[in-house]
């Protein structure tokens, strides 16, 4: 091909080309992500361990900062960041409300088509969307702690205080646009819940607050986001015109 057909294209070419092949369990994995010599092998045990579970994915580490990333749980009214505090990631499995792609191990029965993620989507949500789909037809998730992945979260990472110290990760300024419109196509989606619309809405009026003030292009990325948020209450998909 000669344009970019974007990362579910990618994923559901890679997903069909497994299952013609026989597979029973499927990896995503990014091309800047190098999983450590266990990881899958911990995730295909955590999946053996729980019939219901989809997916599971690993904890990621960034290869630049060395941060640890933290699960997202959905055990209340509102979706809740949780992080391991041990320092040899020694827990165990743990039901989340959504997995990051890259890492996540699939279970094949899981996946009732072979082209399971929503390739107009593009990019940015892909998997988030995917997730809370799939939750909703019964099946659960499942954050392996133990599981390590190194993996480059965005273009380059900073560390601002807002309320408290946090790592940042910046992507393109064109990916404002994807963020933007694919939140709010996720927002309508009837299977997604009510507090789970709010936080991925909650979390744009951060990324807007961060971005328009803290990097540079602000005026573009102020544009860029006003076409996302058109875009997405018009049901466009597909890649940015």
């Amino acid at each position: 091909m000669q344009f970019n057909t974007g990362i579910a294209f990618a994923q559901n070419f890679g997903i069909q080309h497994a299952i013609t092949k026989g597979a029973e369990w499927i990896l995503l994995m990014d091309q800047d992500s190098d999983p450590a010599e266990n990881m899958v092998s911990l995730l295909h045990t955590a999946l053996l361990s729980n019939p219901l579970a989809a997916a599971a994915g690993p904890s990621s580490v960034d290869q630049r900062s060395g941060r640890r990333s933290f699960f997202v749980l959905d055990n209340g009214w509102w979706p809740q960041q949780w992080a391991p505090k041990t320092a040899d990631f020694s827990s165990p499995p743990l039901s989340v409300g959504f997995l990051i792609a890259s890492g996540t191990l699939v279970r094949r029965t899981a996946l009732p088509t072979p082209a399971p993620m929503r390739s107009e989507w593009f990019i940015d949500h892909v998997d988030s969307e995917w997730c809370l789909r799939t939750r909703s037809q019964g099946w659960i998730l499942l954050g392996v702690p133990d599981a390590v992945l190194h993996h480059r979260l965005g273009d380059k990472v900073s560390r601002i205080w807002f309320l408290r110290w946090r790592q940042v990760a910046h992507h393109s300024a064109l990916r404002d646009y994807y963020m933007f419109r694919n939140s709010i196509l996720l927002a309508r989606q009837s299977y997604v819940p009510l507090r789970w619309k709010l936080f991925f809405l909650s979390r744009l009026v951060q990324f807007a607050g961060f971005f328009l003030v803290f990097v540079p292009q602000r005026q573009h990325r102020m544009a860029l986001m006003a076409q996302g948020l058109r875009d997405g209450l018009a049901g466009r998909t597909g890649p940015r015109l």
